[in-house]
């Protein structure tokens, strides 16, 4: 009779390690899914913020240019910085230069130091 129980023993043993393997199993495959979700998640909020400072950057370089375009419009002879004080990027600024024979170029700037224009718009006056 002992040997029967010594092998019911060994058999609900084998059992139980096969369960606990595949619970650590499944334990592994959620980790690593949940993983994958994150860092997803964490992708998609750095394309956002890249794609809403593009949007930024360009609004306020449009708006910078109408700002100059408008103050050539009042006064054909000017000619310097212009600056928002209620853009979206502090510290961004147009460079307005005339030549004096009616052509006009407005280059925007989106902050100070900078080297190249985010954009830029020639006029050409009447």
């Amino acid at each position: 009779m002992p040997a029967h129980r010594q092998q019911s023993t060994l058999r609900y043993r084998h059992r139980q390690g096969g369960a606990v393997l595949l619970c650590t199993l499944a334990a592994a495959v959620l980790s690593i899914s949940a993983i994958a979700i994150l860092r997803a998640g964490t992708h998609q909020r750095g394309r956002i913020d890249s794609l809403r400072s593009a949007a930024q950057a360009r609004q306020t370089a449009a708006g910078l240019i109408a700002r100059a375009e408008a103050f050539v419009q009042q006064d054909t002879a000017f000619a310097g910085n212009v600056v928002d004080p209620t853009a979206m990027i502090p510290g961004s600024f147009a460079v307005v230069t005339n030549d004096g024979m009616g052509n006009v170029t407005i280059a925007a700037y989106l902050y100070p130091g900078a080297t190249a224009a985010a954009a830029a718009k020639r006029i050409t006056l009447p």
